[in-house]
Parts: C-alpha cells; structure tokens; sequence
C-alpha cells in the first residue's frame, strides 16, 4: 500500500511539473506573440502607411504638374475639368502631406518635411 501511494504522489508530481512547464511555455509564446503582433503594427504605420501617404501626395502632385501644360492643348470640356480637379487635387496633397507628417519620424524627415511644406506654399502661393 505504502508503495501505490508513492507511485501516485510521483505522477501526481511528474504530471504538475509537466502543467506548470506547459504553463510557462504558453506563457511565454503568448508575450511574443503580442509583442510581435504590436511590432508590425508599428512597422504597418511607420512604414506601409508612409508609403502610401507619399504615394497619393506624389500621384497628386504629377497630375497637377501635367494638367497645366495638357491645359493649352485641350478642348474646353477637357479644360473645365482640370480646373474643377484643381482643388481637389492640391487638397490630397495637403492631406496626404500632413497624415504623413502626423507619424513617428526622424528628426531628418521632420526637417525636410519642414524645408517641403515652405517651398511648396510658395509655388502653390496659398496659405496655411
């Protein structure tokens, strides 16, 4: 008797260490898994996001750069829709521009961004 009762406090034991290791190896994943999910997310708004703000803001600024000059050559309806997409167009780059000055940047890009913004306030002659 004094030896089935040894065998099952040693399972009992063996099978509670074998939990408590699962335990802590659950655990364990569990935290780098959440630190990895939080790691791309930061990288998805430091980088992907970034991406696609400065993508709108460039595709923007090309068709207001080739509106003008196609501006001479078409006819009016052609003509009433460059200056109607005019706005609209100068209004991406602005919120483009400014969501992407809203992230986590260098001190580099908060510079250049800086050193854009004056110089395109000038071409654009508008106001902040």
């Amino acid at each position: 008797m004094f030896k089935k009762s040894m065998l099952k406090t040693k399972l009992a034991f063996g099978f509670s260490v074998l939990l408590v290791m699962m335990g802590i190896v659950g655990l364990v994943g569990w935290r780098y898994t959440h630190n990895l999910a939080r790691e791309f997310e930061r990288l998805y708004q430091d980088s992907v996001l970034s991406a696609v703000y400065l993508a709108k803001a460039e595709s923007s600024l090309w068709q207001l750069r080739y509106g003008f000059p196609q501006f001479l050559v078409m006819g009016p309806e052609d003509r009433t829709k460059i200056v109607n997409d005019e706005p609209r167009l100068y209004k991406e780059v602005e919120d483009n521009i400014r969501a992407y000055a809203a992230g986590n940047r260098t001190a580099e890009e908060k510079e250049a961004i800086k050193v854009w913004e004056e110089i395109y306030w000038q071409v654009s002659r508008r106001s902040t």
